[in-house]
């Protein structure tokens, strides 16, 4: 009996390279998930949520197989990479992986610097729609389950004892962070909430192709405070590109339907192409 297996390109087969990426005099792990083929390929670059628990390099690996370069990194302070983690400091990072990604640092990587997608998950999407609204020269950007800080910071101002659920809930989360505690993230959550809601980022999205995902059973990201204002925001923006929106009948990690998500965020990306 014979067998037939697939051979890649042995010139241009796929990689996985590890990669330290500059953010503001820190370095963050990260690795380039390279596509078959001589390239240059379109970059997603992927943001995971708060600590990271679920990182999504299963996603990572089937847009990847797609066709996609896929970079995967770490937030300043987390799971091993230098400096201080914070919630300003996962906007910023986000910035400077996109930079990264436009860098000559990338050139051996066969990575197209003109033709870059977000996609974030949780704290992840949150930060990945803050980039999107900054940086027009994506091609999109996509929010899994995304946070919205802004809202539930106003939220935790009203109501005390919603801030100490939450700062308990920090505090079982924050292990693999370093250089906060709980508290420092209830501070500034509830100090940055009037310029963190995603609502007010929504007409600075208006040229951007933008996919939002949430879960019917996200008890994290709960759908009436994190996305159904959110989406009803963009609804009223004057968008160049429809609002594409997908929910998913499981929890806030998507631990049911992967092979479904990974499907949905390849339709998605093959659009951008």
């Amino acid at each position: 009996m014979s067998s037939s297996i697939h051979s890649p390109d042995q010139d241009f087969a796929p990689a996985l390279v590890p990669v330290l990426i500059p953010s503001h005099g820190s370095k963050m792990l990260g690795r380039i998930l390279t596509a078959e083929g001589p390239g240059p390929h379109p970059v997603a670059i992927f943001l995971h949520g708060l600590p990271g628990n679920e990182n999504n390099f299963d996603m990572a690996h089937a847009v990847r197989r797609a066709g996609w370069n896929a970079l995967h990194f770490h937030y300043r302070g987390s799971w091993g990479s230098e400096g201080a983690f914070s919630i300003g400091n996962v906007v910023e990072d986000a910035k400077a992986a996109i930079d990264f990604v436009k860098s000559p640092a990338v050139a051996p990587y066969r990575c197209d610097p003109s033709r870059i997608a977000v996609i974030g998950h949780s704290t992840g999407g949150f930060a990945a729609l803050i980039a999107g609204s900054r940086d027009p020269s994506l091609l999109g950007v996509a929010s899994i389950a995304g946070f919205n800080f802004g809202a539930i910071g106003a939220l935790m101002l009203k109501d005390n004892a919603l801030r100490t659920a939450w700062l308990n809930a920090f505090r079982g989360a924050i292990a693999p962070l370093k250089g906060l505690t709980a508290d420092d993230l209830i501070a500034e959550i509830t100090g940055n909430a009037p310029n963190w809601r995603l609502e007010s980022f929504a007409p600075a999205l208006e040229k951007m192709k933008t996919l939002i995902v949430w879960c019917s059973r996200d008890i994290v990201s709960i759908p009436e405070i994190h996305h159904h204002p959110l989406i009803k925001a963009f609804e009223k923006t004057n968008r160049a590109f429809p609002l594409e929106v997908s929910c998913f009948e499981t929890d806030h990690y998507v631990s049911g339907p992967r092979v479904e998500l990974a499907t949905e965020l390849i339709r998605w990306l093959r659009t951008l192409e």
